[in-house]
């Protein structure tokens, strides 16, 4: 049973008995001539996609978002044993066809391209079949030094045992295999330094302030890119037309040097097609497309001069150089401004990727993002992150920027991904690789005329020291960035200057535990201890916060919790409720605050909330504020969710049925007490009453 797309949602497609007791003994049989002429993927009209024979199989119509369907069975190396090559394909038909599990197809090409490291490695050692495989062979390979498996590799080994009944071959891998029994030692992973705090800060304002001013001007840069990718392509046109009815010298269209070229000139002798053929040859534009080759452009006619904002562009190339860098620079803000990962940001559907909220009377900018399938360790939770109004400027530029090459792929029938490159308009393509991400934003430390230095300085490498103690940097470094460091340091910096704690950080980071999120922003606590200015920063917040909120008591806005409904009873007509009086409270130790969660908050020092939130405990507490509905919303449908699914399944105890019926009634107190309208839950009866 395998699930696939049909544009709406998943469905289950059962193949045929008889066609999967077909090859099952086709397998079992090794019947590779008939069974290599076997279709094992079919169209929606039932027409034939691959066979066993070939060396990709295409999976297409099994596609779920935007993952790969494609499972390649070639190697570089021309020498594997087609028999191995042959035993490789049978294990993909038992995960695809004959599995207890149902597996995705990208699922089962990871799979494959893991054994693929064996297969190599066998077939080095002259071992032609996996057939008689045991541990020992492993091992005599791994000392060997010929086969060196990580922890994901031994996944699919493993899983053969399981598919035993479906092989042609039998292997005898008596115990799980993990790498200790193996003897390797797992490489340990790269952890991402945070930001020097110098660096980061003054690349955020440096940025954010760019992006603020080319925003206004985001309507005639998109006509820009458009006018730049309208222009190279038709001058381009123009010559290959003009070459192809004999009016130019082939100089005047190519580099007769490039490969490409000499390429393109061997396959038209080949096919005995002629380079000047009047547009009547088919076989010239297929084989044009084949060999692509660069076009000189000092033969295109004058570009059409234009001034947007303060800059002037007299050649496509300074458009796309320009765009290119403004592209990069908006990826850094919404990344930085997010902690979002970069291949959801490559996954963002253009339309619906940036949203505003309003709750309470305040606008929460969101991004949507669409993630990966959630796997063993995967550490997402939802795809929603919160950001600011400038990461929503940045997405908005961003979009605009990326959208006349978008439309040009979805008018060709190809993919429109969200983020494209602006190098060849000939053939423009889309960023769907998170290494891409990583190149562009690497690129951006390192371009010229940098309003600020990344050259780590004596304060830079004090701070690192810090954060980041087992890792050395030295003076003069230049620091090279990756997206992940954007995540880490945006935990590191919330967390550092209070402004953020751990509940919270970890819904905004889609983190499966708080565990992750306490290790993301390790050693944050050294950083208020390194910078005065920064607690400074700290207190302006805090005093900020606390301004708010007396206001919002003054005007008579409902505030729920303890203290907040003592807040909302209080005369301030006579008081002052400026930041600065509450910094200086502050800063003396008679006032202080700290979040727990969205919009709630509590005054008291000795609060163990900021790891885990017991949410019920904090509705009349004396030291709780709570100046927003939303928490108490998202907790009580939570509930609701989880009890009536638990009820249906019939898996509700009497503790789990407690636990949350006590949420429930906690969110509902706090609605009630802000005069949300809503309509009561009626608790369904406890398990024990239903006996």
């Amino acid at each position: 049973m395998i699930n696939y797309n049909n544009n709406e949602s998943y469905t289950y497609l059962t193949l045929k008995d008889e066609f999967r007791e077909n090859l099952l003994e086709l397998t079992k049989k090794q019947n590779w001539a008939e069974l290599g002429n076997t279709s094992i993927s079919f169209d929606f009209n039932g027409s034939s996609i691959t066979e066993f024979k070939n060396e990709v199989w295409d999976f297409r119509i099994y596609k779920v978002g935007i993952e790969t369907t494609l499972i390649n069975f070639r190697f570089k190396e021309n020498d594997i044993s087609p028999q191995l090559i042959r035993e490789l394909k049978t294990i993909a038909l038992a995960y695809i066809f004959h599995s207890r599990h149902a597996y995705r197809i990208s699922t089962v090409r990871l799979k494959i391209d893991c054994l693929k490291k064996l297969v190599r490695a066998l077939n080095q050692e002259k071992i032609f079949t996996f057939n008689g495989l045991t541990i020992d062979h492993i091992k005599k390979l791994i000392k060997k030094n010929i086969y060196t498996p990580l922890e994901i590799d031994l996944a699919p080994l493993n899983s053969l045992n399981d598919l035993a009944d479906f092989l042609p071959f039998s292997i005898n891998l008596a115990e799980r295999l993990t790498l200790k029994k193996l003897r390797v030692k797992q490489p340990s992973k790269e952890q991402h330094p945070v930001i020097p705090f110098r660096i980061y800060l003054s690349a955020l304002q440096t940025y954010i302030s760019e992006i603020q001013y080319w925003h206004q001007y985001k309507d005639q840069l998109e006509d820009a890119v458009k006018m730049a990718f309208d222009y190279e392509r038709e001058q381009a046109d123009k010559l290959i037309k003009k070459l192809r009815h004999g009016k130019c010298d082939v100089g005047q269209v190519f580099i007769k040097s490039h490969k490409n070229f000499q390429n393109f000139i061997s396959a038209l002798k080949k096919f005995n097609v002629p380079l000047i053929d009047y547009e009547k040859s088919e076989a010239w534009n297929q084989l044009w497309d084949k060999n692509f080759s660069y076009i000189r452009t000092d033969y295109y006619e004058t570009f059409p001069a234009i001034k947007i904002g303060n800059e002037y562009f007299d050649s496509p190339n300074k458009i796309k150089n320009f765009c290119r860098n403004l592209d990069t620079r908006c990826r850094y803000i919404i990344l930085c401004l997010s902690g979002m990962r970069s291949n959801e940001l490559l996954q963002i559907i253009p339309e619906i990727g940036a949203q505003v909220i309003t709750l309470d009377g305040v606008d929460i900018h969101i991004f949507h993002t669409k993630q990966q399938k959630i796997t063993l360790g995967y550490q997402g939770h939802d795809d929603v992150y919160v950001t600011t109004k400038n990461g929503h400027l940045a997405y908005d530029l961003l979009n605009a920027l990326n959208r006349p090459i978008r439309q040009w792929h979805k008018d060709n029938g190809l993919k429109p991904w969200f983020l494209n490159t602006y190098t060849h308009f000939r053939q423009p393509r889309s960023v769907h690789r998170s290494g891409h991400v990583l190149k562009s934003l690497n690129r951006l430390f390192s371009l010229r005329n940098q309003k600020f230095s990344v050259e780590l300085d004596a304060n830079d490498i004090e701070m690192l020291r810090r954060s980041d103690p087992e890792k050395t940097f030295s003076i003069g470094d230049k620091w090279n960035l990756t997206p992940h460091q954007l995540r880490r340091s945006l935990a590191y910096y919330l967390v550092g200057m209070q402004l953020a704690d751990y509940p919270q950080l970890k819904q905004q980071f889609s983190h499966y535990s708080i565990a992750m999120t306490m290790y993301y922003s390790r050693n944050s606590s050294s950083f208020s201890k390194m910078y005065s200015d920064l607690e400074q920063e700290k207190v302006r917040q805090q005093a900020n916060l606390l301004s708010n909120i007396s206001l919002k008591a003054k005007l008579g806005h409902n505030l729920s919790g303890g203290y907040g409904k003592f807040l909302y009873q209080q005369d301030f007509n006579d008081r002052d409720m400026s930041s600065k009086y509450f910094e200086k409270e502050i800063k003396s130790g008679r006032k202080h605050i700290h979040a727990i969660a969205p919009g709630m908050y509590c005054i008291n020092r000795a609060c163990s909330m900021r790891i885990g939130i017991e949410f019920p405990e904090c509705v009349d507490c004396d030291w709780s504020i709570i100046e927003s509905t939303a928490y108490a919303q998202a907790v009580r449908q939570e509930s609701i969710n989880i009890l009536e699914v638990l009820s249906i399944e019939g898996q509700l105890s009497d503790d789990i049925y407690e636990f949350h019926k006590i949420r429930i009634q906690a969110a509902e107190k706090i609605m009630q007490s802000m005069n949300l309208n809503f309509e009561p839950y009626k608790i369904m009866t406890a398990p024990r009453d239903q006996l």
